[in-house]
Formats: C-alpha cells, structure tokens, sequence
C-alpha cells in the first residue's frame, strides 16, 4: 500500500493510521493512556476519524469528541508520534518539536514520505483497531 507499511495481521498493541489512501500501522505506547484510547475506539465502533490541521510547520491536530486523561512528560517528538495534548488533541507530527506531551504511540517503517502522504492543510485521518 503506498505511503506506509499495513501488516496484514496486527497485534493488540497496534492500530492503523490511515489518511489520503496511505495507511500506517502505529505501535502503541505501554502506558495507561495509550489503552485507554484503544478503550475509546473500541467503545466507539473501533475506529475514530478526525479532522486535523496543521499546526507549527510540524505537525497535524484534531480533537477527538471526549476527553481523555493525560500525563504530560518533556518529548522531543519526531515525525511519525503519535501524541495526546491537552487531553482533547490527538497529534500525528511529520516533523520534530520538543514540549510536554502524553505518549500514545509511533508510526512504524520508513516515514520518509509521511509529510508529503498527509499533504498541505486539513487532512481527515483515521485511527482505527481494525485490521
């Protein structure tokens, strides 16, 4: 599949990404936060798809519509994060910034295309626990 590798069969700490036709398999955080998000999927008919805009030159936002418990920690994040901000901002960033953030997970293979994949503005994307 162009844009990111998607594994046929994914593990129960994975979930796919998917935007623009690309699909991305992101592994999941071993934290608290990171399952109550794939509660929250799984509550809401596995999947999730959000509207997200460009924020800072490095990164997509959008707010999922509860709010999620969080716990902030210094990240520097890099392209392919997948990060809770403020506890209703779900960020995937193309680029690198460093802040205090909740860890949710990372895109995995190579993410050389990922900026381009998810283009310019406004991109709705998907996190979905279907495989």
């Amino acid at each position: 599949m162009a844009g990111g590798p998607a594994a046929d069969a994914q593990a129960a700490d994975q979930l796919q990404v998917s935007f623009n036709g690309h699909t991305y398999i992101a592994t999941l955080a071993d934290n608290a936060y990171a399952a109550a998000f794939t509660a929250f999927l799984a509550e809401n008919g596995s999947s999730l798809t959000i509207q997200a805009h460009d924020y800072g030159g490095f990164e997509k936002v959008g707010g999922p519509p509860a709010i999620l418990s969080q716990s902030d920690e210094p990240i520097d994040a890099a392209a392919g994060n997948l990060i809770l901000y403020q506890s209703n901002n779900i960020v995937l960033y193309y680029s690198t910034n460093s802040w205090s953030f909740t860890r949710l997970g990372r895109l995995e293979g190579s993410l050389s295309a990922l900026e381009s994949d998810m283009g310019k503005g406004n991109v709705k994307i998907t996190y979905s626990l279907d495989g």
